[in-house]
């Protein structure tokens, strides 16, 4: 089953939380295909400011996802993020990948729900397209490729690479991320080396946040990667 993008505006494609996934034992969202939602909750609105400064969500805060699920979000997000969180850019770089994905505005512009369960009047995402650029993949891959794990040398990337330890690519490692365990729906990244694309005669943008390299602060004043987490090359 194939969820078709309208194209006559911004809208999502997803929203809320519709049923626990029985194999991660997570969340998983509705299909909606309707405007964004203003979001009235503080907190979350809090969080959504911090960890995810780039979002556009225009004045009134409008976003195709509701409190309970940026609840849900911060709790899975700082599980992964525990691992990156000591480099401050790559932490915003993933943040942006995934804070777009849930909440952005425009979700039709670069997502597509792919695949669906019905249960009564309730349609449950199982699966979808994620179009990303190929710069930003390789952008985050590295932002994020020498943060090392605080309590040895191993770097971090590695843990979240399933079997591709020693080898992980932008690729391998957002194909990981995307899996249907440990995502409670299957995402599969398609990188796209242009800002508009057309697949089967509907125009999508890829996600094209702007990447913060690993050796500058995301904020002014703010900390950039230590050496250890980002190498510098000598001039």
């Amino acid at each position: 089953m194939v969820m078709s993008n309208v194209e006559c505006r911004d809208h999502c494609v997803m929203r809320g939380n519709c049923e626990i996934d029985d194999v991660t034992y997570l969340n998983r969202p509705c299909v909606y295909n309707g405007d964004p939602v203003t979001l009235k909750d503080q907190y979350a609105i809090k969080f959504l400011k911090e960890v995810c400064p780039t979002l556009e969500t225009g004045g009134d805060f409008n976003v195709c996802c509701d409190a309970d699920q940026v609840s849900i979000f911060q709790e899975s997000f700082d599980a992964l993020a525990v691992l990156f969180k000591r480099c401050p850019s790559c932490y915003h770089n993933l943040a942006n990948l995934f804070c777009n994905l849930i909440c952005s505005p425009r979700q039709n512009q670069f997502l597509k729900v792919t695949d669906f369960k019905t249960d009564g009047e309730n349609k449950t995402v199982t699966e979808i397209s994620y179009y990303i650029t190929e710069a930003f993949a390789q952008g985050l891959f590295k932002s994020c490729k020498n943060v090392k794990l605080s309590f040895t040398k191993e770097k971090a990337i590695g843990i979240s690479c399933g079997s591709h330890i020693r080898d992980c690519t932008p690729h391998l490692w957002l194909a990981y991320m995307g899996g249907h365990d440990p995502s409670p729906y299957q995402i599969n990244f398609y990188f796209e080396k242009n800002d508009f694309v057309m697949i089967n005669e509907e125009a999508f943008y890829p996600m094209n946040k702007t990447i913060v390299p690993c050796s500058r602060a995301v904020r002014p004043h703010g900390p950039a990667c230590s050496r250890m987490d980002c190498p510098r090359r000598h001039h």
